[in-house]
């Protein structure tokens, strides 16, 4: 198999044993540990410093051979089972390695594929730009009347407003929708006054002012209407303010709409039966409290 092969080529050749034992050794810690002497120990075995031949000599003097036979078969095992975990450990990186190369490869035809839409993209946008760039070019000397003529546009529609202004005003008061009426006025009347030097701007503004002044008298007269709820009454002198209505007057106005309200109402109680009833036992004299009745002396006896 690939890894029985891989790890034959490896033991066989003593550079790449040992350039394999190194970064063995590297990958499980195994040696000296940063800041530490490396212990040469000749007979550890797991050791940098090991030294099988002066172990083997060794060996064949001190040990006896059924140990050697021993200690030898126990070496074969571990062997086998280092050689076992050894093949295991090339074959698991080496399919590691199979899997990331070809994920390279495929992330390369993405990126290939990745460079060639952003290539057409980039040659559409320059396109896009090109016909933006002669749209605009020929447009700039158009962009100016157009403007020009937006600007011409919005003054008409304020002229028309503008001229349209007595209409709008006496349909408001038709609509009772005094409110709008005064706020017509307010957006309108610095601009007539401006330009009242102009004929047709002149008399759109008196035509207005006697509107507004016949809306004066319409709203006097409805604020001292006493069966008009309260809102209604506010809501009418907020408006007569706003038409130049004093504060005083507006005071004034206001104590009159709740005296005739007031009397309105005391004419709508006059005639109830129970009102008069209230009224005269409210005027009785109300006997003292009981704590307060002192107990009279009994009466004197008669004479004989």
């Amino acid at each position: 198999s690939i890894k029985s092969r891989t790890c034959t080529v490896i033991m066989s050749d003593p550079s790449r044993r040992s350039r394999f034992k190194n970064l063995m050794a590297s990958f499980y810690g195994v040696g000296s540990k940063e800041g530490q002497p490396i212990q040469l120990d000749p007979h550890d075995i797991d050791a940098a410093g090991f030294e099988p031949d002066l172990v083997f000599r060794e060996m064949l003097q001190d040990v006896p051979l059924e140990t050697m036979q021993t200690k030898t078969a126990q070496m074969e095992k571990d062997i086998k089972r280092l050689n076992s975990r050894l093949q295991t450990l090339v074959y698991e990186n080496y399919s590691k390695f199979l899997d990331a190369n070809e994920t390279i490869r495929t992330m390369k035809g993405h990126v290939g594929k990745m460079e060639e839409e952003m290539a057409h993209l980039s040659a559409n946008v320059e396109g896009i730009s090109k016909y933006s760039d002669s749209i605009n070019s020929s447009l700039d000397g158009r962009r100016a009347k157009i403007d020009q003529l937006t600007h011409i546009n919005t003054l008409l529609q304020k002229l028309q407003f503008l001229f349209e202004l007595p209409a709008k005003l006496r349909r408001s008061i038709e609509l009772e929708a005094y409110a709008q009426t005064v706020r017509y006025y307010h957006q309108t009347s610095e601009v007539l006054e401006h330009y009242r030097h102009i004929p047709s701007f002149n008399s759109i503004l008196e035509e207005s002012k006697a509107i507004i002044d016949q809306l004066k008298v319409t709203l006097l007269r409805l604020s001292q209407d006493p069966n008009l709820p309260v809102d209604s009454v506010t809501e009418y002198l907020g408006l007569l303010r706003d038409l130049g209505l004093s504060e005083a007057e507006l005071i004034k106005l206001f104590c009159d709409y709740q005296q005739g309200h007031l009397l309105a109402i005391v004419r709508n109680l006059q005639g109830h039966d129970w009102l008069l009833d209230m009224l005269h036992y409210s005027d009785a004299p109300s006997p003292p409290p009981a704590a307060l009745q002192l107990p009279l002396p009994p009466p004197a006896p008669s004479a004989a």
